[in-house]
């Protein structure tokens, strides 16, 4: 396996949060980082949905969004959910793109390769997105291997509510629930 594509394919809200801000719905969107080490570097590429609404229970959202494409490799994906209240998701992305890369680097400068770093990445991410105006409602790491990559490559897709896939991360916050979908083609 040389060549890979990792793709969000879909969201369903399974429950919405409790509270959002006074709408009678919630405004979702998935910010995600994919970490790898390429000749020698740590690299993190971020992506965001953008805002899905309104979002209630039982919504089925299908999309695509190419997260990586490239060179099998190992990699972790990070996906974070948030409900946007009165954040701005652009500058969200931004933060949260330059504070998983600062972490990576200085991992990486300690000596930690992927995945080792990811933990201390993750918590570095939560504090970056604390107080901006938005419910972070879980973040969700897949360490993806280049082994686990071949097999999802070859695993039949699964279907849920018309969203094909390969597998997904599920996310729980502020009493919501809510699954991102996603799939591995090379």
């Amino acid at each position: 396996m040389s060549f890979v594509m990792v793709v969000c394919t879909g969201m369903i809200c399974f429950g919405e949060t409790d509270y959002d801000g006074g709408s009678g719905s919630d405004e979702i969107y998935l910010l995600t980082n994919i970490f790898t080490e390429e000749a020698g570097q740590s690299r993190v590429r971020t992506q965001s949905t953008g805002v899905f609404e309104p979002v209630d229970a039982g919504g089925t959202f299908p999309f695509t969004r190419i997260l990586y494409m490239g060179e099998a490799q190992d990699m972790t994906l990070a996906a974070t959910c948030m409900e946007q209240d009165y954040g701005d998701p652009d500058a969200l992305k931004e933060k949260a793109h330059q504070v998983a890369e600062a972490s990576a680097q200085a991992a990486r400068a300690a000596g930690y390769k992927v995945p080792d770093w990811t933990p201390g990445v993750l918590a570095e991410l939560a504090n970056a997105l604390f107080g901006t105006g938005d419910d972070n409602l879980g973040t969700v790491t897949e360490y993806l291997p280049v082994a686990r990559l071949e097999q999802l490559a070859n695993a039949p897709e699964l279907d849920e509510r018309g969203i094909k896939h390969k597998f997904f991360t599920y996310h729980n916050g502020e009493g919501s629930t809510y699954k991102f979908y996603y799939n591995v083609i090379r």
